[in-house]
């Protein structure tokens, strides 16, 4: 005859032979279902752990990772909860055979998901290896401005955190400061931005797009939205410094440039694509917002990046008028893959910044289109 047992006063008194045993298997690992009369012998322990260099063997310096649900389907079926430190114990179980896995939703499994026991007299001890993902890189002073890090150039210290949206685990935000080399270890999958607080201004962003690069831009000084898979790892995100500010330019390849326009040398509240000359009304402050939102303000004027809405209805005019906090000064920066060309779309609206091409030949207007997929959608941030 089956039985299903509880935690606590889920036993009926005329069980009381076999529920106490059943009560410490309920106490112990959650809900367990079986047959009531089976022999009682044997225990199950183990643990489940962040195994960083993915060998299937855990090191001293690799933690375990708690709070993570062990199912088990055998002669009982039960399910447990590691600790603290990544552990888990179930025992005055009946022999037999047993099937365990470990939940690693946003974490890549190493080595075989479900393990298969014979559990007997003795403890049987298994183990589940996880991989989370990994950002890491370093601060230096970029004493050349060449926006790479170069032969003689120093690391410095700096605060770095991570902050970002993992796919099953909610909000995720740390903070470490580091004297030159940093690292977010065990990150679930998810999308994740890294602010730096370093000894200056970031310098050039990306200058020459190899891991001895910059990576980090606007205000605060930050990495764009970086989307982090199951055990993937980022290990030259870094941030140069350097003594004197310096804004971006939004470009369309390297000679097109998102400008605020002057006629004759006097601002106007016209955006165009014009060719890069280094004026400051081609470069643009980046201000954070949120995990993946920026305002786009001009370094001349202090201008926002505006898709105009004139009574409250959206146009594909952009311009650059006052900042006003409204979201339709406010844009969703991304892009397909890191180190990739990035869209910027319009919070308000959710079209995309578009160097127009009507007829296929590029002209000087910017406007805000629907999302296309096109290549004069994306801009390289230099």
């Amino acid at each position: 005859m089956r039985r299903s047992v509880v935690p606590r006063r889920c036993a009926p008194r005329r069980l009381r032979r076999t529920g106490a045993l059943l009560a410490a298997l309920c106490a112990t690992a959650g809900l367990v279902t079986g047959t009531a009369s089976a022999e009682v012998a044997g225990a199950v322990v183990g643990r489940v752990w962040f195994d960083r260099d993915g060998d299937g063997a855990r090191d001293p310096e690799e933690p375990g990772r708690a709070g993570v649900v062990v199912h088990a389907l055998g002669v009982l079926a039960f399910r447990t909860t590691t600790d603290v430190n990544g552990e888990f114990r179930v025992p005055h179980l009946p022999v037999g055979e047993y099937r365990l896995t470990a939940e690693s939703e946003g974490y890549e499994v190493i080595g075989a998901r479900e393990v298969v026991v014979q559990v007997g007299a003795e403890p049987v001890d298994v183990g589940f290896a996880q991989r989370g993902g990994e950002i890491s890189g370093y601060g230096w002073w970029d004493s050349s401005g060449s926006g790479a890090f170069d032969s003689g150039e120093g690391v410095v210290a700096a605060t770095w955190k991570i902050a970002g949206f993992s796919d099953y685990e909610g909000w995720v935000s740390r903070q470490v400061s580091a004297p030159g080399q940093y690292a977010f270890r065990d990150l679930p999958a998810g999308v994740y931005r890294v602010e730096v607080d370093g000894p200056g201004w970031p310098t050039k962003y990306r200058a020459d797009k190899d891991m001895r690069n910059s990576d980090v831009l606007g205000v605060p000084p930050s990495t764009v939205p970086i989307r982090v898979a199951e055990g993937q790892r980022y290990p030259y995100v870094s941030a140069g410094f350097t003594g004197t500010r310096r804004d971006v330019e939004l470009t369309r390849g390297i000679r097109t440039c998102l400008d605020q326009e002057h006629p004759g040398g006097s601002p106007t509240n016209r955006v165009g694509a014009w060719e890069c000359h280094g004026g400051a009304n081609q470069r643009w402050a980046l201000h954070w917002l949120g995990l993946d939102r920026v305002a786009v303000v001009n370094a001349a004027t202090g201008d926002c990046l505006d898709q105009e809405t004139p009574a409250g209805a959206p146009t594909n005019v952009v311009g650059a008028w006052g900042c006003n906090g409204g979201s339709n000064q406010k844009w969703v920066i991304g892009s397909s893959a890191y180190d990739r060309p990035e869209l910027l779309v319009n919070a308000a609206s959710g079209m995309c910044l578009d160097h127009e091409h009507p007829t296929g030949t590029p002209t000087n207007r910017v406007g805000a289109w629907w999302c296309s997929g096109a290549v004069n959608q994306e801009w390289d941030i230099r």
